[in-house]
């Protein structure tokens, strides 16, 4: 198991990259993260942007929802305890 997991780590991306980042694509994948805890904002969102996503963040419901109207992001990691709107009222 250990084997698998060193080669997990060490195994580099494709030439081609993902589809959002290939030459000439234009395509920004956005990305919403909700989540309360800081270090969890943080490590979150440095890994999406090195990866070439647009991150946009919120630290409650109630301005999670107001981002999805306005942003409209293609996917969003939300986090169920959240203060001011839970993640199940969401």
């Amino acid at each position: 198991m250990l084997a698998a997991m060193n080669r997990r780590r060490t195994r580099r991306p494709s030439a081609a990259g993902p589809a959002h980042m290939r030459e000439g694509s234009r395509v920004s994948q956005r990305v919403l993260v909700v989540e309360d805890e800081p270090n969890i904002v943080e490590s979150l969102s440095f890994l999406m942007k090195r990866e070439g996503f647009d991150v946009s963040i919120a630290h409650d419901g109630t301005t999670a929802l107001r981002i999805v109207e306005s942003e409209l992001p293609d996917l969003v990691v939300l986090d169920v305890m959240l203060p001011r709107r839970d993640g199940y009222d969401v």
